[in-house]
């Protein structure tokens, strides 16, 4: 795999930060107005049965990888 293909933890954290932020600005400039339903739909894919947040770097393992090549293959 190239270099530029390879799996950056610090920039996918950074770009996560960055998208977090642009929500918390909107927020605060919309006056009150409610973020966009996909957005808030996006954001939920990342909270647990508990409503905590899990951190996307945890599903970057090889173990993640290997589960997501099997979920495909089935698919197909």
């Amino acid at each position: 795999m190239p270099g530029w293909m390879k799996s950056n933890p610090a920039a996918s954290l950074f770009g996560l930060v960055l998208v977090l932020t642009f929500a918390v600005c909107l927020a605060e400039e919309s006056g009150g107005e409610s973020l966009p339903e996909g957005f808030l739909e996006f954001l939920a894919e990342w909270e647990d049965e508990q409503g905590e947040w899990q951190d996307p770097m945890v599903y970057e393992g090889r173990e993640w990888q290997e589960l997501d090549r099997q979920v495909e293959q089935t698919d197909e």
